[in-house]
């Protein structure tokens, strides 16, 4: 029996550029880990704190939703 992929869901692997692009921001990453440590700190907890943001306005909206 043959495999088969459902519709609509994309490819995996991706592109020569989609791969360009993730090892790019891979390396701008650890460079701004290495070089400055701190400020790569700061910035995470920020992304952190907006994503935490973001998941609990969502949780409180689907619970008032349920209401």
């Amino acid at each position: 029996m043959a495999k088969t992929q459902f519709p609509m869901m994309p490819k995996t692997g991706g592109g020569v550029l989609a791969k360009l692009v993730g090892t790019a921001l891979v390396l701008a990453v650890l460079t701004m880990v290495v070089k400055q440590p701190a400020e790569a700190a700061q910035l995470l907890e920020g992304i952190g704190g907006l994503l935490g943001s973001a998941v609990e306005g969502l949780m409180t909206f689907l619970l008032e939703m349920g209401k």
